[in-house]
């Protein structure tokens, strides 16, 4: 008897020291800015992250997903460009957007998800017409 309570006392210990978190709790990228907003000139932003360990999840212009590699977005500096922006990782807390300028008589809208580990983030970019 007293071994199956010492048994019991010791799975249950365990369970509580494994469970610190309660469901949907983590440590999220924690960007310094959700939203910017350009003039129709070519513009940048440097945003910062409390996170090191984040990565770029997806990215979006005008609702279309824009394809990239995870080799393109597996060190911690690096940059990726496209015709109408440049997404530049400078380093584990660190990123720059550019937007070049915007000829298409239409708002433009880059939306970049960041994720870290089950948790997610992210920033749109709006450029004015």
């Amino acid at each position: 008897m007293n071994k199956l309570l010492i048994a019991l006392f010791c799975v249950f210990s365990l369970f509580l020291l494994s469970c610190n978190r309660e469901d949907g709790d983590c440590e999220g990228v924690g960007l310094s800015k959700n939203e910017v907003n350009f003039t129709a000139a070519s513009n940048s932003v440097t945003l910062t992250t409390k996170s090191r360990n984040w990565w770029l999840s997806e990215i979006f212009l005008d609702g279309t997903k824009i394809d990239f590699t995870a080799e393109e977005t597996s060190s911690n500096n690096y940059i990726i460009t496209k015709s109408d922006f440049e997404i530049n990782r400078k380093d584990e807390k660190t990123i720059v957007i550019t937007m070049n300028k915007n000829s298409t008589n239409k708002e433009r809208v880059l939306k970049l998800i960041l994720q870290n580990g089950n948790c997610f983030d992210g920033v749109s970019v709006k450029q004015s017409q």
